[in-house]
Parts: structure tokens; sequence; C-alpha cells
């Protein structure tokens, strides 16, 4: 094979993590082996081995609840939701710095860049207003308030 087609092997997970760290990022180890790295108001859940590299689990922008909250297309609007379901909406600034934080993180890990990726067109969930709220007035909705009670 071509030298130009060979993949280069994964990086060692502490070189990678320590890279991060002078690129800017704060890279904390949890106990299940996963990394969260954090840069301004985003992070990414990140696991790797010395066999497949590393890879992304999850990233979005830290909630004022303390959760991570991913990247949702409710149709008309953008919002973050976190895992409790609680959601916020997503504003210009925060998704320009999300997709930023996204493509520095990548480069750092030697992801491959996919070009739905380099658009800023990925979302972590689609739920477009027609199907999930099929029948309800959507101005009672309130699809991007917080579900907190």
């Amino acid at each position: 094979m071509p030298l130009w087609l060979e993949k280069p092997a994964p990086k060692a997970p502490q070189a990678l993590i320590e890279e991060l760290r002078q690129s800017g990022f704060v890279v904390r180890e949890r106990a299940d082996g996963t990394w969260l790295v954090l840069r301004e108001r985003c992070a990414a859940l990140v696991a790797c081995d010395r066999k497949t590299g590393a890879r992304i689990l999850r990233a979005g922008k830290v909630l004022s609840t303390n959760e991570l909250g991913l990247l949702v297309d409710l149709g008309y609007q953008k919002c973050w939701e976190g895992p409790s379901g609680y959601r916020e909406p997503a504003c210009a600034e925060d998704v320009a710095a999300y997709h930023s934080f996204l493509e520095s993180l990548r480069t750092k890990l030697r992801l491959p860049a996919l070009y739905n990726q380099s658009l800023g067109s990925e979302n972590y969930f689609h739920k477009y207003d027609g199907l999930e709220s099929a029948g309800r007035d959507p101005a009672q909705s309130g699809e991007c308030r917080s579900r907190r009670t």
C-alpha cells in the first residue's frame, strides 16, 4: 500500500491529553475511563484506546444546570437539551463557538473532517414540530422553554 494511503497509528491516550491541554483545552479524566474536554462554554466526552484511537461520544454546551446539553434542531429553532430534559435556546454565538470547539477538537484528536460537519449542519437530534407535536398548538407548546418545574 502506498505510504500516503496508510492511516497513522493512534497516539497514546496520555500524549493526546497533554496535547489537548497545551492547546488550551481543559481535560478531566473520569472514573469510567472517558475524558471530559472543556473550552469556554463547550464540552465533549471523549473515549480513547490504543487500537481505535480517540472518538467523540457526546459534545455540546455546558448548560446552566451543569449538564452537557446536546444541539437539537426543532425545525424552526435550535436548542441545547440536557439529559434531564432541560432546554436552553441556542443563540448564534453559542452555535458558532460549539462548531469552532468541535473543529479544533477533531483536529487535535486527528479525526477525519466530514462534509456535513464542516458545514456546521450536524445535530444530535431533529425534533421537528410537525412530528413531535402533531395535533398541538405550537404557540402553546413552549418547545424551547425550560421543562424544569
